[in-house]
């Protein structure tokens, strides 16, 4: 089962807001470390929780596509500063996680929220230890989870917030960039390759289109939500 946040649900057929990043019982409150108030999803949140596949179709249904990892790292050396309004792993998301170790050591109680369940990395990368693990960013964003993506200017969260799904050069689609829940250790411009339908809480997509063509994002919108073959529906 999906066990990191996701910021929208399906609900009666129709792609909603959550009202709360992470799917507990009905009235069970979400814990959170003393002093600390977690963001909320909106629909400024980024796209997070779809499989490769899932990210294919909507590119396409916008009349776009996934960048290619070159098109990817070009847009990084364009972009002025990468870092500006970035959501890394910082001294924020540490303090919710020793709290959820102190609290729920045996990770027994969903309420406790880890905030490095679901993340693409968690392999690769092994546990984050408090005390042993150095934050990716040294400063306090005071953003546990994710950020809206109207925060910063160019190529936003090109670093940070969540991953990206990418076209790798032989032709396989992989996770490219770093996210809020990524150790500092990772490189953020290697392509990993995933499989297709394999789902991330980190990892998200940016539509990329060539020049020409007329594209009508509202109503691609509306087709696609209308129809919404790759949404896991609730239950």
């Amino acid at each position: 089962a999906f066990e990191g946040p996701r910021g929208w649900r399906v609900v009666g057929g129709e792609v909603v807001v959550s009202s709360r990043w992470h799917d507990l019982a009905a009235g069970t409150t979400e814990r959170w470390a003393p002093g600390l108030e977690a963001e909320r999803p909106s629909p400024g949140m980024p796209v997070q929780d779809l499989s490769a596949r899932a990210a294919e179709a909507i590119a396409s249904a916008f009349g776009c596509r996934l960048a290619t990892v070159a098109e990817w790292r070009r847009a990084l050396e364009m972009d002025d500063d990468p870092r500006a309004g970035e959501n890394r792993l910082d001294e924020t998301w540490v303090d919710q996680l020793r709290f959820a170790i102190e609290e729920d050591p045996l990770g027994e109680d969903p309420s406790v929220i880890r905030p490095d369940r679901g993340r693409f990395y968690r392999l690769e990368a092994g546990a984050f230890e408090p005390g042993r693990d150095r934050p990716a960013i040294e400063r306090r964003d005071g953003v546990v989870i994710f950020q809206e993506v109207s925060v910063g200017d160019g190529f936003t969260d090109l670093v940070g917030n969540v991953g990206e799904f990418v076209h790798r050069a032989d032709g396989s689609v992989g996770v490219i960039g770093t996210s809020a829940m990524t150790a500092r250790s990772l490189h953020r411009a290697i392509a990993v390759r995933v499989e297709p339908d394999a789902c991330y809480a980190d990892v998200g997509l940016r539509l990329c289109f060539d020049g020409g063509g007329d594209l009508s994002v509202a109503r691609a919108w509306r087709d696609l939500v209308a129809s919404a073959p790759y949404l896991r529906g609730e239950e």
